[in-house]
């Protein structure tokens, strides 16, 4: 099992040949990336407010989005879909916040997750000693969530106070680079745009850090800015205008940003009465715009032509329907061969998740406990293809506990969060849970056949008095990932 630190892994590795063919000089043949006139998706739920500063998409929850008010706005951020519709209210727990002016999502402590990176970067007055950004791994969220949204309180949650080198600014711009991990917060001024730094390193070893200054860009007031997640391009944008640089394989932020830029769309006013946020969707394959006011529009700017990259082939989606047995009986290593007869056994849908560990309605019980201490066992046939030499397999696992996951009836190497590949069985104590958070991780022999196909799965329990799972699982087949560095 390889050893992977950026939660972008699934997308880089699409996205990886996008990036060493966009990245190219100006004066190249090729054509810089062009998108779409924005067209609006829906309309941002009213629950959201109406002073929205900062979009990012998730990447691990397909179609969903992060979006936040800024000062006088509270401790709350919001998940909404590619429509505009509330799927979830997520709150700072213990925190009081200023001016939350940023959002980003990227690499953080653990292997393979996704962190949300919070910025309380504003200060209009020029006179905060510091500011602060808060990280926590990113929720899983599903979107049946609209029919009833769910209030939750975030957990895991780091606060990192970061100072600037030369005094206090006035910021709305906050990025995570999704191949090095460093965080950027870009200054609100007339004319001239800061782009602070703090080290990767840093963040993951303290809570207070002193910025570096990383580039100076002629930029007349920007309100926000985003990475693609391939980390290849970098969006800034202002009210009525938006740049776009790409970065060379190799280059860092700070060298990307000196490059010539490239204009592109935004609504502007005064449709947009006040356009702050932008954000790159999770494929890279274009950006959405939000701007203050009640109920505005989401706009979403395609990219055209050449530029463009397929999406990755899903083999298993989440949210699937399972094969699943509580019965002890069953303990025999023919229950994870392709050829076991499991007519027999339930079926439910993923994710499964109890009352008692979520009370909204989108998830209900749907698997029965088991009062033994033996693993809960699943099961989920798919059909693929011959994999080509250029692709591999990638899962996102979303549980309760370590669990043991066969293809085909071979055991399949988790990555604990130390970097150390163990035998996960329900003898071995779970280093993590990632009950609320996606794991990604790639399948060095995923063994596929050619027709049918079987993942297994054991599900320790907990104790023979808590033996209530909480599972989902994703199975991608992506690009092979060429290196960006």
């Amino acid at each position: 099992m390889k050893r992977h630190t950026n939660c972008v892994f699934v997308v880089r590795a699409l996205l990886a040949a996008a990036l060493l063919n966009n990245a190219v000089p100006a004066s190249s043949a090729y054509p810089n990336p062009r998108f779409a006139q924005g067209a609006a998706q829906g309309v941002v739920a009213a629950e959201a407010g109406n002073e929205i500063s900062g979009v990012a998409a998730s990447i691990d929850n397909p179609s969903v989005l992060w979006v936040h008010g800024d000062s006088g706005n509270g401790e709350t951020l919001w998940a909404i879909n590619s429509k505009g519709a509330l799927l979830g209210a997520y709150t700072l727990p213990g925190i009081k916040t200023l001016d939350c002016e940023g959002i980003a999502i990227g690499p953080g402590p653990r292997s393979g997750v996704c962190y949300v990176y919070w910025g309380d970067i504003g200060d209009n007055a020029e006179n905060r000693s510091q500011i602060a950004v808060y990280r926590f791994p990113e929720p899983s969220v599903s979107l049946t969530q609209s029919i009833e949204p769910v209030r939750r309180m975030l957990s895991d949650v780091v606060t990192v106070k970061l100072k600037y080198p030369d005094g206090p600014h006035n910021a709305e711009s906050l990025m995570v680079d999704p191949i090095e991990g460093d965080l950027f917060v870009g200054t609100k001024t007339k004319r001239k745009t800061r782009f602070y730094r703090a080290a990767r390193a840093d963040l993951l070893e303290r809570r207070e850090i002193q910025l570096t200054l990383a580039a100076e860009i002629d930029f007349d007031i920007a309100s926000d800015a985003s990475i693609s997640p391939s980390g290849a391009e970098i969006l800034v944008r202002q009210e009525d205008f938006a740049w776009l640089v790409r970065r060379l394989p190799g280059q860092s932020v700070a060298d990307a940003l000196s490059v010539r830029p490239v204009e592109v769309p935004v609504i502007g006013t005064p449709a947009e009465p006040n356009g702050e946020a932008i954000g790159f969707d999770g494929s890279g394959q274009g950006y959405f715009t939000i701007s203050e006011g009640s109920r505005q529009p989401l706009n979403y700017f395609r990219r055209l032509g050449r530029n463009a990259s397929p999406a990755p082939k899903v083999l298993i989606p989440r949210e699937s329907k399972w094969k699943y047995s509580t019965d002890s009986g069953e303990q025999m290593s023919s229950w994870r061969e392709l050829t076991f007869n499991d007519s027999a056994w339930a079926t439910a849908e993923a994710p499964f998740r109890f009352a008692e560990r979520n009370k909204s309605r989108a998830d209900q019980d749907r698997v029965p406990g088991s009062s033994q201490r033996s693993p809960i066992l699943f099961r989920r046939a798919f059909e693929s293809g011959k994999l080509k030499p250029t692709e591999h397999v990638v899962a996102k696992l979303l549980c309760s506990d370590s669990p043991l996951v066969y293809l085909n009836g071979h055991e399949v190497k988790l990555l604990n969060r130390d970097g150390t590949a163990d035998r996960l069985d329900s003898s071995i104590p779970p280093v993590a849970d990632h009950e609320q958070s996606w794991l990604t991780f790639e399948l060095d022999d995923p063994r596929l056949l050619p027709g049918k196909n079987i993942v297994a799965i054991a599900l320790p329990c907990k104790s023979p008095d808590d033996c209530k799972p909480a599972f989902d699982l994703q199975l991608l087949v992506v690009q092979k990932q060429k290196s960006a560095r």
